[in-house]
């Protein structure tokens, strides 16, 4: 972590009272942790609930048609983001990976 410039993490658990305990994070600051890390994931998912979230966090609302543990898959939750915020630099995505 304290030669990573970002990371990304989806549908991620938090991190904020396990850091201090997990090897690979407990001599990382949390102002490292809070500059270093975006997580993004669906207001439903459970994972991300094991413990309170730090750095740059971004809630999409998992559609009501979603069964609880779609909230928690990538792939639903990559072809929701696009949906919303379009594809601007028009990214091939294969529709059968994406609900309808």
């Amino acid at each position: 972590m304290n030669f990573t410039d970002v990371l990304i993490s989806v549908s991620g658990p938090g991190i904020t009272h396990a850091h201090a305990t997990v090897d690979e994070t407990k001599d990382v600051s949390m102002e490292i942790i809070n500059r270093r890390i975006f997580n993004i994931y669906h207001d439903q998912d459970l994972v991300p609930w094991t413990d309170k979230q730090e750095g740059l966090i971004q809630i999409v609302t998992c559609p009501s048609n979603f069964k609880r543990i779609e909230c928690h898959y990538v792939t639903p939750l990559f072809c929701h983001v696009v949906r919303i915020c379009g594809n601007p630099r028009g990214f091939r995505v294969n529709p059968d990976i994406c609900l309808p």
